[in-house]
């Protein structure tokens, strides 16, 4: 007896998963200008709640940006733009602006001559880059030498930045000279205050006869300087000044009593729960 086929349930036909839309070169351009228009306007507001008295917590949560943020945003003189890496038309950025300069041009004539200038990328990275310039906005990290990269500087550190404003000009390396440089340029008061450490090391490094009139007119000197910091520590040099002329002009030093102290309680310590009182003295006097 011949069976029944029972038929199969009919299943949906699986449509294919829809591909994300592909964001096009000049996309992602239009993208970065919104994005850096609306870090602009809350920048703006920052800056507008700071002036008004706003602490730097009440600001981060009005605007709703983090409290390192709102810091990092203030302590610079305007808007932060961000740096981006350079594309394969960095190099090229002077010959792409000469020949938009001319009366009649298209995107294929400027494309055409950066490939017989060695140009290897696509059409439509030239053309994405010729817009944004025809809009107005500068191109992300131009540069006109081949293959320069803008390199990071390292944030330097307390300790790194008071080596170099003390050490001994003869002492610096053509390395570090470069980022003193590049330290007391982009810091408003960074020469003057660099000066005033060099003329105090110089001083306590000398040991002049004179010392207590010099140190006299770098105490004024610190405290007409305007830079808290500075008159802080012009105002501690001039409650010790006594003491501060003494340490310069006087030929003894108290290094030696200051290294047998050291001995003496490194030894202590040594010995710590280990022997009585006379082991500790044949130790002290031996050693």
């Amino acid at each position: 007896m011949p069976t029944s086929l029972v038929p199969l349930p009919e299943r949906p036909l699986a449509l294919p998963a829809a591909q994300p839309r592909r964001t096009t070169t000049r996309g992602r351009l239009r993208i970065v200008v919104a994005r850096r228009a609306e870090r602009a306007q809350r920048y703006e507001q920052v800056a507008r709640l700071f002036a008004a008295g706003h602490t730097f917590s009440a600001i981060a949560r009005q605007v709703g940006l983090a409290r390192s943020t709102v810091t990092e945003w203030l302590r610079r003189e305007g808007f932060p733009i961000r740096q981006t890496p350079p594309s394969s038309l960095t190099r090229h950025a002077t010959l792409i602006r000469a020949s938009m300069a001319q009366r009649e041009w298209t995107v294929t004539q400027i494309y055409d001559t950066l490939v017989q200038q060695g140009y290897e990328g696509a059409f439509s990275g030239v053309s994405a880059y010729v817009t944004w310039l025809r809009e107005g906005h500068e191109p992300p990290a131009t540069a006109d030498q081949p293959g320069l990269t803008p390199v990071r500087e390292k944030r330097l550190g307390v300790r790194e930045v008071s080596w170099l404003f003390t050490l001994d000009p003869d002492r610096l390396t053509p390395e570090m000279t470069r980022r003193l440089r590049l330290l007391v340029d982009r810091w408003p008061q960074g020469q003057a205050t660099y000066a005033l450490i060099q003329q105090l090391t110089s001083l306590l490094r000398q040991a002049p006869t004179s010392g207590s009139a010099l140190l006299a007119s770098w105490i004024q000197a610190a405290l007409d300087s305007g830079m808290m910091e500075i008159q802080r520590l012009g105002r501690s040099f001039k409650k010790d000044f006594a003491a501060i002329c003494g340490a310069i002009e006087s030929p003894w030093s108290n290094g030696q009593t200051e290294g047998q102290v050291h001995r003496l309680k490194l030894i202590k310590r040594q010995m710590y729960g280990r022997a009585n009182l006379d082991l500790l003295k044949c130790r002290v006097l031996l050693a």
